[in-house]
């Protein structure tokens, strides 16, 4: 999401002769077609600027629009440009080709199994783990596929959903069926949801694009699986901090013509792209979310320094800490133009969880970069079939092989305590080329970035007592020592397959090689876009 998947065009024409009449229109581009957000002739405007289903969700703000037809027509939504790719710094120096164990931090590496979770303070003080859902990415959803993706979630230690929500007219209605199913009895756990307003897609300049907003969130920001703070829902965003409203200043628009407005108070929690040192200049916010704290923005590895920053800029607010798996988009310039690779190794995911939960006694929240955003790579949640024409790096490539990990990290967040491995588990992860090779067939070209990468397999085995393993490829075998709980290996890749022993005391545990995988030095087509597997005793 760090630049948006979609492409949005925005056609004005203003008024004729007497009738001030007022064509605007704004399509994103999807896999399945463009919808209109915004296409009228006249009076009446907002009926047909964004029809949300049956009953009609603007109700009462038609009349508003007819006595401002002439400064709608000359606004238009900001660009809100934060996503931009960073320039490179110098190559880094190549990693040590050799094996290697390191360990989380211990916030009780051997407590005893029966050993119970401290109860919360209060609900506002409870921790949660959300994961970031796309839903420009659910056109196909029915029902029972948001109770799959809940239930899937939640027993991988996911609290809820930050629902994102662009300008199609027909998300609004799955983000309904998202809301329906979480309250259901079928959904099993209970589980929260609130709303991520995509401020990158969604226009925001003008006192009617406020009342639209005002629209979305009063009619979902009420529903029984609401996450609330302090008893007020939660509303989030990507981007808005250019987002005026008709005011004078993005926080006086969101203060005035959003929040002020609501039938109801909101918890606000935007991702604005702005310098942490203004956050006390904001009004209208409640606390921050820190979407590009979710991978380095540099040649460098995971660290809390954005973390840091926010927290110390947000006192007695909201901080919600990002975390994403890995980053690597490929769109040419006859599509979307993004094509660069972000560095995630030194087995990022799990360190960045290691280091959250690390100042877990600051945090109350943290969002997963995300469930199902496949043009970008960073999805934990299975393939859907709506992907934004990113197949040719997505398919085979599932990362479900992260749900595991992710609720041993979870429950050490929420909990303060890493839970007792009972079975015995190896998540692998890795490329499936080298970071310097070169595609023939590949018409958009290497992505940037791609010189700060180490061409590693990335192994986390937890492990439910000491052990060894043994790894080996074509290039040869090394051995580590494993003890009780998370244990991280590396290992260098050569041509072909890749087979994991674990033993322990003279016999083997498990014994497997990743279903799949092939590691090629000369690659057809470029994929920055890990392979991901995952083995247990449990099954």
């Amino acid at each position: 999401m760090l630049v948006r998947n979609q492409v949005i065009i925005v056609l004005i024409v203003v008024r004729t002769d007497n009738n001030a009449a007022l064509d605007v229109a704004a399509r994103r581009t999807t896999p399945q077609t463009s919808y209109s957000l915004l296409s009228s002739s006249g009076s009446g405007l907002l009926s047909d600027l964004l029809d949300f289903g049956s009953g009609g969700l603007i109700g009462g703000a038609m009349d508003l629009l007819d006595d401002v037809l002439g400064e709608a027509a000359n606004s238009t939504s900001p660009t809100g440009d934060t996503n931009a790719a960073p320039v490179p710094p110098v190559s880094p120096s190549p990693h040590p080709a050799t094996s290697e164990t390191t360990y989380p931090p211990q916030l009780n590496p051997f407590p005893p199994h029966d050993a119970p979770a401290a109860p919360p303070a209060s609900d506002s003080r409870q921790k949660h783990v959300f994961a970031h859902h796309m839903v420009g990415n659910t056109y196909s959803y029915t029902a029972a596929t948001w109770v799959s993706d809940i239930s899937l979630a939640s027993s991988s230690g996911i609290s809820g959903f930050a629902l994102n929500l662009g300008p199609d007219t027909w998300q609004v209605d799955r983000i309904s069926d998202a809301y329906s199913a979480a309250a259901s009895a079928d959904a099993g756990t209970p589980f929260s949801l609130f709303l991520s307003l995509d401020l990158s897609a969604i226009p925001c300049a003008t006192a009617e694009h406020a009342g639209l907003v005002r629209d979305l969130i009063s009619r979902l920001g009420q529903q029984p699986a609401q996450f609330r703070v302090d008893g007020k829902p939660m509303v989030s965003t990507f981007a808005g901090e250019a987002c005026m409203f008709g005011m004078g200043s993005a926080d006086e628009g969101w203060e005035r013509m959003v929040k002020a407005l609501l039938p109801f108070e909101i918890h606000f929690v935007p991702s604005f792209f702005v310098d942490p040192a203004t956050f006390s200049t904001l009004s209208s916010s409640n606390g921050q979310l820190a979407w590009n704290s979710a991978w380095p923005s540099g040649d460098t590895v995971a660290s809390l320094d954005v973390d840091s920053n926010y927290l110390n800029n947000l006192p007695n607010q909201t901080y919600v800490a990002g975390i994403a798996p890995c980053f690597f988009t490929h769109y040419g310039p006859d599509t979307y133009d993004k094509n660069w690779v972000y560095k995630t190794d030194d087995w990022h995911y799990a360190t960045r969880w290691e280091q959250l939960i690390s100042i877990r006694d600051r945090l109350d929240m943290v969002e997963i970069i995300t469930w199902n955003d496949y043009g970008e790579s960073s999805y934990i949640g299975p393939i859907g079939v709506d992907q934004p024409n990113s197949q040719s790096w997505v398919d085979g490539r599932d990362h479900t092989g992260w749900l595991p990990l992710t609720k041993y990290y979870a429950e050490a967040f929420i909990t303060g305590q890493y839970p007792v491995v009972k079975d015995d588990s190896i998540v692998f992860w890795s490329r499936t080329h080298p970071a310097n090779a070169n595609a023939a067939s590949d018409s958009v070209g290497r992505p940037d970035h791609a010189n700060w990468l180490e061409d590693s397999a990335w192994i986390v085995v937890l492990a439910s007592s000491p052990g060894k393993l043994t790894v080996t490829t074509s290039g040869g075998t090394s051995s580590t020592s494993l003890l009780p709980g998370a244990n991280k290996v590396k290992t260098p890749l050569s041509d072909g397959s890749v087979q994991l022993v674990l033993e322990r005391d003279g016999s083997i545990v498990l014994d497997w090689s990743p279903q799949g995988f092939q590691y090629t030095m000369q690659p057809a087509l470029y994929n920055y876009n890990p392979f991901v597997a995952y083995v247990s005793t449990s099954h």
